[in-house]
């Protein structure tokens, strides 16, 4: 009570300001507000708004049907080419009858750029025009089916004329113009795309078609080019600075009324790119956007007409943006600018009239306030210099209250008092944003730490949300992998190209039935695009808005995958290799003793006998079987490869009928082969496993539906003009060899790959991977090329390039040079585990003259031998002996006597070679099985020297 009436004698005797100010400037700004603002809105509102929000909706209206007239046609030639075809007026199945119905129509509907219908085998029927000329082509699948299709120009009649471009692999069932039709069952329209040839941009309206059953023929599709909406924007009067242009809701311009080209290529592995409303070279468009942007955040939120008003350089622009939609999903912007330079010609007479009205009302009020403001100045220079102070941070220095009014004096005690206030508040805020300056500064350390360690790990990593899918980050690394920036888009799609979530997705496994995260999902992969295995680590994991999301952390472990199939195809070679060294031996002393007893059989029999044909049939075969060891010793590398010059003539009929054998009935094998051929420095063994494992390659493409398996071969001459095909190889003369199938082909994609270790297309357990691989190696180390030509669906074929050598192929005759039965010839010890093999070796010995000690026992042997070493010429033993092989007895031998010779034999090259044989002092060796020519002749070298 006491201070209400301290207050009341306090300000009793001063002047209220509302009675010296209020009053008079109350007249004074209601009759000069009351008429500039009469005069601003009658002659500004109606000269500007009125006629420019009139323009532009006049406008918005005109392109809105002409656009919509425009987008109705594709669709309207749609619906009728689809009910056309279900009521079987057009046949869906006659591509003739579609292309000349469909070139037809594009003569008709001007608009449209293109006609076209997939089948629901991949293939397609197109008509339409392209560049300047408008020219008339026609496109079509081979077959009507997915494959090859060609694309041809037209005449005035719409008969083909001359070939454009052959395009390979193309499938109507894979494009998105015919996937969206399908999956929505009506009426579509696709993203705009840039045409690949670069000269426009356009959109496709596509729409299933059905026959009488409703069962899907395939999809009927309609190509507009966008530049017909653009021209017809520039047609429109919008004043000298006004635009129109039509946008999506991504922000990427559709059309313009600007001459700037709306797409561009761009110099990087991109290609080309579609321009944004906001990169716009046209001020006018790209400050429309922005505003556009800035108003509403972005395009998907616009609804409903807007209008909007922005400066460029200090000038007004009207802008109206009107939504486009029509049944079939499209969805644009309309925006129309007008520019109020462009009607200023009536603003300025306004603007004129105006500045003279306020110049005189301005003149009174200043005329007034100056008298009045004497009165207040004062104490508001003094309230300003406090104020000027206090921002200063001087705030221990309080305001006198001199003041007779009384609004002023109660101004000035409430500002000491809020200066009080403020100080205490200030500091109590700066010590606040101190501290949320450091958690910031903490926050984006930690923020930038965790990216750099994100982006130095050397592995894949990303994360999704986990019900839509949509990709909300990934390191430096995965960008890398994929050669682009990826965020936004969809997981399954951008890293596996599936149409949907993957099968495989562990999204289920990473939470459990409450929500809540279960812990790391650990899976391994082959990822269809990059082509390598990796091993995944998911788990879910709280994003920044809180909700739960996947994080995939994948480690590439292509290359631990390809050491672990090499170790395991190694283990197979080693342990095949063990076992052709192991039978090797045991075989081929079979086969000695067989080739023997043939040899003598037939010395006994004479020519004209029967049985003489036959058992020389028998050694022939024993023969044979002795290259077939030989073979298998070369195939788990246990013997060295003896080129030689060779006629591959008798090489290649003899694989061909092993082949013969082994192919289905449904398989017909022809040979192109000459009797003789000149030579080439060749491995009968390696010439043979070329032959058979490309046959046997040939057959298996062909063994469900049969063909036929083609062998070439003939001499091929290298000059200037017909080296062309086979830039590898010097001038000179070679022979060719071919062999051809009719099968399946093989990809283009894995061409390249054929002859790597390992790779097979094969299903597992029905090849190794190394026939190719092998071939290739024997082929280049007889200084040969190999090359391959294929076409999917067309058989394939391998030609074979081999140098000719001038050297002339030797052939051995089995003429007996030995005069037989000499006496004191020479006295042999023969030592061989297999008793068989000694009584044969000691009849066909002593046949040729030699005295024989033949025994099977190498530790009664070289008893036998220590009792009389003089009496013995020559040792022949055999390498694999139980108690002692054949090197332990030949250095027991040579202490005993260090000049005997010794001739070693062996079913198995790995354990004793040339070289090995000289280290140990023994005198040659021999490979079984041997004929007795060979022996013969080996013991007469070995006692000659």
């Amino acid at each position: 009570m006491d201070q209400k009436i301290i207050m009341l004698t306090s300000t009793s005797n001063k002047i209220s300001l509302k009675i010296v100010l209020i009053i008079p400037f109350i007249i004074l700004t209601v009759a000069a507000v009351g008429l500039v603002g009469y005069f601003s809105f009658r002659n500004g509102k109606e000269a500007v708004n009125e006629v420019a929000f009139q323009l532009r909706s006049e406008i918005t209206k005109r392109i809105e049907s002409h656009v919509s007239s425009f987008l109705n046609t594709p669709q309207q030639i749609n619906l009728l080419n689809a009910v056309a075809m279900q009521q079987g007026e057009l046949d869906a199945n006659n591509p003739q009858d579609l292309e000349r119905h469909f070139w037809q129509q594009i003569k008709i509907f001007k608009s449209v750029t293109s006609i076209y219908f997939g089948n629901i085998h991949g293939g397609l029927v197109n008509s339409g025009r392209e560049g300047a000329k408008g020219l008339q082509y026609v496109i079509a699948t081979d077959e009507f089916k997915k494959g090859s299709f060609n694309k041809f120009l037209t005449d005035k009649k719409g008969n083909r004329t001359d070939l454009l471009v052959t395009v390979q692999n193309f499938d109507a069932r894979t494009r998105h113009w015919y996937r969206a039709a399908v999956k929505k069952g009506t009426g579509v329209w696709s993203p705009v795309y840039i045409l690949f040839t670069g000269q426009d941009m356009a959109v496709a309206a596509s729409r299933p078609a059905y026959d009488a059953q409703n069962k899907l023929l395939g999809v009927v599709s309609v190509d507009l080019f966008l530049s017909h909406i653009s021209n017809f924007l520039k047609s429109l009067t919008i004043g000298k600075k006004g635009r129109a242009f039509i946008v999506e809701r991504s922000g990427l311009l559709i059309a313009s009324s600007s001459n700037e080209k709306l797409f561009f290529e761009k110099k990087d592995k991109n290609g080309q790119r579609r321009l944004k409303a906001t990169d716009s070279i046209t001020p006018v468009i790209m400050y429309a956007a922005k505003s556009m942007i800035q108003r509403f955040g972005k395009f998907q939120t616009i609804t409903g007409e807007q209008n909007i008003e922005f400066k460029i350089n200090g000038q007004r622009y009207f802008l109206q943006v009107s939504p486009m939609r029509n049944a079939y999903g499209l969805d644009w912007l309309i925006a129309v600018v007008v520019a109020e330079a462009d009607f200023m010609a009536q603003i300025k007479t306004n603007n004129r009239l105006t500045a003279f009205l306020i110049a005189i009302t301005l003149s009174i009020v200043l005329f007034i306030g100056i008298f009045m403001a004497q009165r207040i100045i004062k104490p508001i220079i003094t309230l300003r210099t406090a104020a000027v102070s206090l921002a200063k941070g001087e705030w221990k220095k309080e305001i006198k209250d001199n003041s007779q009014i009384v609004e002023i004096s109660s101004l000035t005690q409430s500002f000491n008092q809020m200066a009080g206030r403020l100080h205490d508040m200030l500091n109590n805020l700066n010590y606040e944003i101190a501290e949320r300056k450091q958690a910031e500064k903490a926050l984006r350390t930690s923020h930038e730490r965790f990216l750099t360690v994100l982006n130095s790990i050397d592995a894949t990593i990303y994360v999704a949300d986990m019900e839509t899918h949509e990709i909300l980050f990934v390191n430096k690394y995965m960008i890398e992998i994929f050669d682009r920036e990826v965020t936004g888009e969809i997981c399954w799609d951008v890293f596996r190209s599936e149409s949907g979530p993957c099968a495989h997705c562990t999204n289920d496994q990473l939470v459990d039935k409450d929500g809540n995260p279960t812990g790391v999902c650990v899976w391994a992969g082959k990822n269809p695009i990059t082509q390598k295995w990796y091993i995944n680590y998911d788990r879910a994991i709280e994003w920044t808005d809180g909700h739960l999301v996947k994080i995939q952390i994948s480690t590439d472990i292509t290359d631990l995958k390809m050491m672990e199939e090499e170790l395991r195809q190694a283990h197979k070679m080693e342990s095949i290799g063990m076992l052709a060294g192991g039978i090797a031996h045991d075989f081929n002393n079979i086969l000695s003793i067989i080739i023997g007893n043939s040899e003598l059989a037939l010395d006994d029999i004479p020519d004209w006998n029967r049985a003489h044909n036959n058992i020389k049939e028998i050694k022939t075969a024993s023969l044979r079987a002795k290259d077939v060891v030989s073979q298998l010793l070369s195939f788990s590398r246990k013997t060295e490869q003896d080129q030689k010059p060779l006629d591959i003539t008798k090489v290649i009929k003899e694989s061909l009928k092993l082949i013969r054998s082994s192919v289905p009935s449904n398989i017909e094998i022809r040979d192109n082969i000459p009797e003789t051929c000149e030579p080439i420095l060749a491995d009968v063994t390696q010439i043979h496993q070329v032959l058979i494992n490309l046959c046997t390659n040939a057959a298996h493409a062909m063994t469900e539906a049969g063909g036929i398996l083609e062998v070439t071969l003939c001499k091929l001459v290298l000059d200037e003009r017909s080296s062309e095909s086979f830039k590898d190889l010097a001038y000179g003369d070679y022979l060719e060899l071919t062999v051809k199938d009719t099968g399946s082909g093989i990809d283009s994609k894995i061409c390249g790959k054929i002859f790597d270790p390992y790779f097979t297309t094969k299903e597992v357990g029905k090849g190794t991977g190394m026939g190719l691989a092998v071939v290739h190696g024997i082929v280049k180390n007889h200084h040969g090329e190999i090359y391959l030509n294929s076409e999917s669906g067309k058989g394939t074929s391998f030609t074979i390039v081999f140098p000719i050598v001038t050297e002339k192929p030797r052939h051995e005759t089995e003429e007996i040079l030995i005069e037989m039965a000499l006496p004191r010839k020479g006295t042999i010890l023969f030592v061989d585990d297999e008793a068989t093999l000694v009584d044969l070796a000691k009849q066909i010995l002593e046949k040729f003259g030699y005295k024989v000690k033949a025994m099977t026992d190498p530790v009664e042997a070289l008893r036998k031998f220590k009792t009389n070493p003089d009496y013995f010429d020559l040792v022949i033993s055999d390498m694999t002996m139980p108690q002692m092989s054949g090197v332990m007895l030949s250095e027991k031998l040579r202490k005993i006597r260090s000049d005997i010779p010794i001739i070693i034999c062996t079913g198995h090259s790995a354990l004793i070679d040339e070289e090995k044989a000289k280290e140990i002092g023994i005198s040659a060796y021999a490979m079984k099985p041997i004929t007795m020519v060979e022996l013969v002749k080996l013991i007469q070298n070995v006692l000659k020297k």
